[in-house]
């Protein structure tokens, strides 16, 4: 009987744990969609669209700023451990020199929101991207 416990406390632990890491996991199932920033001020809005494959993570997006332009994106990236690695380049804008790419790190604080952090943007701080349903 004793053993039988010991497998049913193992077995729940393992459960679990599994169920726990699985929302923070970057998984291609959890990246995969369409990601809003939270947060813009009205007439600014940040639009990304992603995709994993054995490749790594391609994307698109659309960006604009309140009251001045916008244009397209262009994303690449990979996933390593549990951070989300991308390349975010402007692209389709008279107003973004052509060469303008921004490094980002983020995480995945739940299935739906994900925290990034700009690495190549001195100044810039964490700003966090909503999935759409």
């Amino acid at each position: 009987m004793r053993i039988s416990r010991r497998l049913l406390a193992a077995s729940l632990i393992a459960v679990i744990l599994a169920a726990c890491s699985d929302a923070l996991s970057p998984s291609p199932r959890l990246i995969d969609g369409t990601w809003r920033q939270e947060g813009e001020v009205p007439g600014s809005s940040n639009v990304w669209t992603l995709t994993v494959s054995k490749a790594g993570i391609t994307g698109t997006g659309t960006w604009s700023g309140e009251a001045c332009c916008g244009g397209t994106l262009a994303i690449t990236g990979h996933v390593q451990g549990d951070s989300i690695y991308l390349a975010v380049k402007a692209t389709g804008s008279p107003f973004i020199s052509p060469d303008s790419s921004v490094a980002i790190v983020a995480v995945l604080r739940s299935s739906t929101e994900m925290a990034a952090f700009p690495r190549s943007t001195p100044g810039s701080g964490e700003f966090r991207m909503r999935k759409s349903p």
